[in-house]
């Protein structure tokens, strides 16, 4: 894009999310000004996440979402807030430097050595466009869809038999605003590191409330961070695991908060973060069950009255639904069912209808399917989860072990276990049973899992697990030093293996990180000693550093532009780097999962392009054409210009729909002209 450009859609970006920001600082400054820390900056998140979202759903619910409708309603909703939330603003809170604990210097090493990996993959990712199957195939894809219609209030499928374009897409919307605004997806695989930090602070604030010290918090957090399986999800692509992760851990913090510090407000976060995650991912629907169920008994049978907390937990259940199930309903209403592809009843009993799922038949196993089988899970399911977990996911599986055992020994003796702990132990391992017993957890063919695809479900387990791992750890004071290092040296072992290449990736995150510490403790310091000299230093500073992250973002977006998916597959660089927002392109075959997807690139390089699969929809699921008459027919319809086909098959042996479709001899009979074929794809110019 042009500078002209790029600077138009930095100023929509930066007033939509402002305001979202500004929303935020006036809610938890005039009415949560009693939080402090770690839960003011979660309250922070929560209540901006929760603005940003509607800054975006209103405008596609009723038909005019655009970056213009987006920044106006930002506007807004920012003028409304201010006008409506009663009370005062605080008064500037004085800066001050915490000494570290005794001990903390390995745990802040841990907490150092995530933190420059994370910005330096972060760095990387705005240089390479994502490969990602499921960013190419449907989250990106939909985002588009939703910009050039202005409207959430469709179903978009490019896959046939799937229902990706159904999931929950809160997620996707809090990634709209790196999209829209520049009509690019050049930022967008950066967007998870906001959300890994929020993720970060909600295991550390959790743990501190299991009364553990603040390095052994920040050292547990860090762990989660490093888990290589939640790396790969947040800065691969457009995934939403990390605004998932991240709201859910907001949520369950205030939940457990809510338990020693009765207020509205607690509950009402709680509700609003577990609402934004459970309409953010599928699997994210029995992780929030589970921890508003483990909640509400342990506080019934810590001697909450039953009907208090069944009040209670109706509340939050209602914010829930508000915060997350829009989405159920636009798939009842679009497709028949709220679970689409899944219908809904219990027995014969049938409330929502839904055709066959081939797929889930033919390929939907789950990691129980195979408990019975050593041989499967020796060789393809544990491989899997050795990488996606390594030496981190070892730490927090033997510091749940070690956590239950003290939990049944204080239990034993009649101590008191802080509520926290016994609420983390128990949505740890129910959130893993979950995952294992959840279709798709061990996805493939019968004896043929591939496991890594859906290893993040399990993430969300490792939340509360890292929370009982350092009140264990916190009980065993002797042990501690040495285990603490040992974390460190598992932690340092997981990272090495996905550090970006080349190193410089690494180095300059690494060195942008230590000046802006300097720079933070510097700022600190002047302020407290010559506070008027100080605000005119952080003036000036301020503003060199917004014009320097406006130049790096420039020369960033042009890089990443000139490479977007140079040097792939033929037909992909073709479809991404041509295409000026008039061409209409057709897809249809099977690419396969291995392969590149075609959906993104075929928008083009400005993300305006018109893309459409060409087949038909059977009771709401796409299908592919079983005869030539109708495909050629239906392309001719279309008035498209380029058509791209899938030569790799299902490649199962299980019987699909459309698997003995030939659409590359169809394309050939109807006299359509072939521009360029690989392995994987066709691409043809149309009759149009």
């Amino acid at each position: 894009m042009s500078l002209g450009d790029y600077l138009v859609g930095l100023a929509f970006a930066l007033v939509t999310l402002g305001s979202a920001l500004g929303v935020a600082a006036i809610v938890v400054g005039r009415r949560l000004a009693h939080l402090t820390g770690a839960a003011a900056g979660l309250a922070f998140a929560t209540v901006a996440c929760a603005a940003l979202l509607g800054i975006h759903l209103f405008p596609g619910l009723v038909g005019i979402l655009s970056r213009g409708s987006a920044l106006v309603m930002g506007l807004v909703v920012l003028a409304v807030t201010w006008i409506v939330v009663p009370g005062r603003s605080r008064g500037a809170t004085r800066l001050t430097l915490r000494r570290p604990g005794a001990g903390a210097t390995v745990s802040l090493v841990g907490a150092a050595m995530a933190t420059v990996f994370s910005v330096a993959t972060a760095w990387k990712a705005t240089f390479e466009a994502s490969q990602d199957i499921d960013t190419m195939t449907f989250h990106l894809p939909d985002v588009i869809e939703w910009v050039q219609r202005g409207s959430i209030w469709h179903v978009d499928q490019f896959t046939p038999l799937l229902g990706s374009g159904n999931y929950p897409h809160n997620g996707d919307l809090l990634l709209l605003g790196t999209v829209m605004p520049f009509g690019s997806d050049a930022f967008v695989r950066a967007a998870g590191l906001p959300f890994l930090m929020v993720l970060a602070v909600s295991v550390y604030a959790l743990t501190m409330e299991a009364g553990v010290r603040r390095s052994l918090a920040a050292l547990v957090a860090a762990v989660v961070v490093s888990l290589p399986a939640l790396q790969m999800a947040t800065f691969e692509g457009a995934k939403t695991d990390a605004p998932m992760l991240a709201l859910m851990g907001a949520g369950m913090y205030f939940l457990v908060r809510h338990l020693r510090e009765p207020r509205t407000s607690n509950l009402m976060l709680a509700g609003v973060g577990l609402g934004i995650a459970f309409g953010t991912k599928w699997y994210a629907l029995w992780c929030v069950v589970i921890v508003v169920a483990v909640w509400a008994v342990v506080a019934g049978r810590g001697g909450v009255p039953w009907r208090r907390v069944l009040r209670w937990a109706g509340a939050v259940t209602g914010l829930v639904a508000l915060a997350g199930g829009i989405w159920l309903v636009r798939n009842a209403v679009e497709s028949g069912s709220p679970l689409f592809p899944s219908g809904v009843g219990l027995g014969p009993l049938t409330l929502f209808d839904t055709p066959r799922d081939y797929v889930r038949e033919c390929a939907g196993f789950s990691v129980l399917d195979y408990i019975d089988d050593p041989r499967v899970l020796r060789r393809l399911i544990y491989p899997a989860w050795r990488d996606g977990y390594a030496g981190p996911g070892l730490v927090l599986l033997l510091g749940w072990l070690t956590a239950g055992w003290l939990w049944a020994r204080d239990r034993r003796r009649g101590s008191e276990v802080p509520p926290v702990v016994t609420i983390s132990l128990f949505a740890a391992v129910l959130m893993a049973l979950a995952y294992a017993a959840a279709p798709y957890s061990a996805i493939g063919g019968l004896y043929a899992p591939f496991a890594q695809a859906n290893l993040r479900w399990l993430v969300p387990a490792a939340v509360p697990a890292a929370v009982v791992t350092g009140w264990a750890l916190s009980l065993l004071p002797r042990a501690r030093p040495v285990a603490e290092v040992l974390i460190v040296i598992a932690m340092f072992d997981a990272l090495r293996r996905s550090l970006p290449d080349p190193v410089g990736h690494v180095l300059l995150p690494a060195a942008g990180i230590a000046a802006a510490g300097a720079l933070a403790v510097v700022a600190v310091v002047l302020w407290r000693r010559h506070a008027a000299a100080a605000r005119a230093g952080a003036v000036t500073t301020a503003a060199l550093l917004a014009v320097a992250l406006v130049i790096t973002g420039y020369a960033r977006q042009e890089r990443y532009s000139d490479h977007r998916y140079k040097g792939t597959d033929a037909v992909i660089a073709a479809l991404a780097r041509h295409g000026g927002g008039n061409r209409r392109v057709a897809l249809s075959g099977v690419w396969g999962v291995r392969a590149l997807s075609p959906v993104l690139p075929a928008f083009g390089p400005r993300l305006r392009d018109t893309v459409e699969f060409l087949g038909p929809t059977v009771d709401g699921q796409l299908r592919e054409y079983d005869n030539r008459d109708d495909y050629l027919a239906a392309l001719r319809r279309g008035n498209y210009d380029l058509l791209v086909v899938g030569r790799n098959g299902y490649g199962t042996g299980c019987d699909l729909p459309g698997q003995e479709s030939d659409d590359d001899a169809w394309a050939a009979a109807g006299g359509l002209r072939l521009l360029a074929r690989t392995s994987n794809l066709s691409l043809y110019r149309a009759p149009g």
